[in-house]
């Protein structure tokens, strides 16, 4: 990752329908990274602007936190937060209004939005995007293998590579289809996390 002063809060919003290897290994890379303070996990509302999610906010957050505590035995620079269920005003899950939500409660915090690089190419197409260039910085997850454009970093100067040292082809709705194919997903989602999706009757 290019060199930045200040240290920043990482904010890594998404469903999280169920959370999986892939995000842990996004995890790991981002608190790894020495302009990182602390990461914020931010799981979407259930009225997400985009798509509604398959479990609920509460069942996706109770993932979360079996993730936190299993996988990174409850790290303290990690956080999970519940802003985008308790304020109304977040519950379309957008990056702007969520960023601007916590500028204003922490006006002294510079905050870095984590995002994959395959979504490099429509952030001009986010809500209020100038504004959001303006306050936040991004972290673009490149996994191996995947080739980065220049022209992006020119084009928006405020990307910051993160490189992660292994890849996954896990993805939520590959996991859930499985899960209700009767297929077996252990390789792509923790234990416990797993045991919780069972026992809850998920997906």
């Amino acid at each position: 990752m290019k060199n930045s002063d200040n240290k920043s809060i990482a904010l890594y919003g998404g469903s999280f329908d169920p959370p999986h290897n892939g995000h842990e290994l996004v995890i790991r890379a981002v608190l790894e990274e020495p302009s990182v303070e602390e990461l914020w996990i931010i799981p979407s509302s259930d009225s997400r602007y985009d798509k509604k999610p398959f479990a609920s906010f509460e069942k996706r957050l109770e993932m979360l936190k079996i993730l936190i505590a299993d996988v990174f035995s409850n790290n303290t620079r990690l956080k999970l937060l519940d802003i985008e269920k308790t304020e109304q005003k977040l519950a379309h899950s957008y990056a702007i209004e969520t960023v601007e939500y916590l500028k204003s409660l922490h006006p002294e915090k510079e905050f870095s939005w984590i995002i994959g690089s395959d979504n490099v190419a429509t952030l001009k197409d986010w809500k209020r995007s100038e504004r959001l260039f303006e306050i936040v910085k991004f972290l673009v997850i490149n996994r191996p293998g995947q080739t980065l454009v220049d022209k992006h970093m020119k084009l928006l100067p405020n990307l910051f590579y993160v490189q992660t040292k292994t890849t996954s082809k896990a993805s939520s709705s590959e996991i859930r289809t499985k899960i209700k194919l009767g297929e077996s997903v252990f390789s792509l989602v923790n234990s416990k996390v797993l045991s919780y999706i069972s026992s809850s009757n998920l997906y």
